[in-house]
């Protein structure tokens, strides 16, 4: 059911999100995690969204080498495929 709802967003063009928050949490879902891309991408999915689900300024980027890496164990390719984050000024409000 989970390949065929990947299979489904591919299909349309979609992406996915991959929020870095929980990515070096326990339990540890990243092999599950990278499967679950890997099926995306051999259904044709292209667009995968990187997210660190920030709240504070400290938090953004949290995790993105982790992600690098799941992204590519999942058959991503670096490059354009895994291209930087646009850098935008934060203030942060107490």
């Amino acid at each position: 059911m989970l390949r065929d709802t990947l299979a489904t967003i591919a299909g349309r063009g979609q992406g996915l999100e991959l929020n870095t928050r929980f990515l070096n949490s326990a339990p540890n879902w990243n092999d599950l995690l990278v499967q679950s891309l890997s099926w995306f991408r051999e259904e044709g999915g292209m667009h995968v969204f990187v997210n660190s689900d920030a709240h504070r300024v400290a938090e953004i980027g949290r995790n993105r080498e982790l992600a690098q890496t799941v992204l590519k164990e999942a058959g991503f390719a670096t490059g354009s495929q895994l291209r930087d984050v646009m850098s935008v000024q934060v203030t942060e409000y107490a």
